[in-house]
């Protein structure tokens, strides 16, 4: 079932130089999707606008039954933002409060019903346990990572949003990742993961939103397609 949808969407910071043109999607539920793209492309500039953060922009976006444009009211924009929970690269943090403090805030913030052994099983198996009680401001870059992808397993929102999020993880807990994206995705999510590690993403998933050239690309790979050529030839486009 699609979830995620975009028509004529154009995206700028400067409306004389587009970063975006034209961008149209359709992304399904209990689906995964890596996002590639050569660095600067323009692919936090896509996840900030399907995240309602960057508003600059003309087209229309349709997050599971919400329509919104650039002249949607900040209310209706607030409101569909519950339907997507977003990490970047560098994940917002609270200083002033410790890691269970800050995934307890998230959870509540979306209205998600957990537990706290919910979330000490989950921090085990990421080796995070020993940090729940730990400030936010002394964790590694991993470590806040961690904390928020703690989140989006239990969190209740339909759509998931990852920015490099395998950047700064341990060996053991990518490979946790991984499994949990999978089990996320057969749980009805619609996923979509940005990275640079190309292995990684074909392993995971057949679906790629490539953008290049300024412009945006839906693939579906097939077993004995090589992925560097297939991205290689969207370049000539």
């Amino acid at each position: 079932m699609e979830i995620i949808n975009t028509k004529s969407l154009d995206i700028w910071y400067d409306q004389k130089n587009l970063i975006l043109k034209d961008i149209n999607l359709s992304l399904n539920t209990g689906a995964i999707y890596g996002l590639l793209g050569k660095n600067g492309s323009g692919k936090t500039t896509l996840m900030n606008t399907l995240c309602g953060v960057l508003m600059s922009f003309k087209g229309s976006v349709k997050i599971g039954k919400k329509d919104f444009s650039n002249s949607s009211n900040q209310r209706f924009i607030h409101d569909s933002k519950n339907q997507r929970f977003f990490i970047p690269d560098f994940p917002m943090i609270l200083p002033y409060m410790n890691s269970i403090q800050f995934i307890t805030f998230l959870l509540k913030t979306y209205n998600s019903s957990f537990t706290e052994e919910q979330i000490l099983e989950i921090s085990e198996r990421y080796n995070f346990s020993q940090y729940l009680y730990t400030p936010m401001k002394n964790l590694s870059l991993g470590n806040k990572k961690k904390a928020s992808i703690i989140c989006s397993i239990i969190i209740d929102a339909p759509i998931l949003i990852f920015d490099e999020p395998l950047n700064g993880l341990d060996i053991q807990s990518i490979d946790t990742f991984l499994e949990d994206l999978e089990q996320l995705s057969n749980n009805g999510k619609c996923i979509i993961i940005s990275s640079h590690l190309l292995d990684i993403i074909t392993k995971i998933t057949p679906n790629i939103i490539y953008i290049t050239n300024q412009k945006c690309f839906q693939i579906k790979l097939h077993n004995n397609d090589n992925i560097r050529k297939v991205l290689s030839d969207y370049d000539q486009l």
